[in-house]
């Protein structure tokens, strides 16, 4: 595809301008949906990799409400990875769980899969409670879960602040 580039904006002193002029904002813009394009083509040729059971601790994540579909919930990979988590198995012989720190809640009436009860520490119950009743629950700004390795994603939202950054779009 052709992307229009106006030799006199692209070198345009204005660009240090407190107030840029719509036609710039729009050529930035340009910019930013075109970056995004590209790499969603890129992603269908070469899909992003996968959190595995050896991603670092720390790494930002989204819980999706199921595969394939919308984020939950984002958190990070938590520093311990326990063989339990009260009941609830975490190193099982498929390696395909991870203890999430979840810090934001989506959509709070999705139901959060593995975890703890909180009004009765140590027991657990399968999808027995949302993200935002654990939410409401915690006394922390934080609480823990047991997510399949299939319902997590990278957390790419501040990769796509860098990019408008970069972009001066911020």
């Amino acid at each position: 595809m052709f992307l229009p580039k106006d030799e006199s904006i692209r070198r345009s002193d204005q660009w240090e301008a407190p107030q840029l002029p719509n036609h710039f904002a729009q050529y930035a813009a340009l910019d930013v949906v075109a970056s995004y394009l590209v790499f969603q083509k890129a992603s269908e040729i070469a899909p992003l990799e996968r959190i595995q059971h050896t991603s670092p601790a720390g790494t930002p994540v989204g819980i999706l409400v199921q595969e394939g579909g919308e984020v939950a919930a984002y958190g990070t990979i938590a520093e311990t990875q326990p063989s339990s988590l009260g009941n609830i198995r975490v190193k099982v012989p498929a390696k395909s769980r991870l203890v999430i720190n979840v810090e934001t809640v989506v959509v709070p009436s999705a139901a959060a899969i593995l975890h703890l009860v909180p009004s009765q520490l140590g027991k657990t119950k399968s999808g027995a409670l949302t993200f935002g009743q654990l939410q409401a629950a915690s006394s922390l700004s934080s609480f823990q879960v047991v997510t399949p390795l299939s319902l997590l994603v990278f957390d790419l939202r501040d990769q796509v602040c860098l990019i408008c950054y970069k972009q001066n779009l911020l």
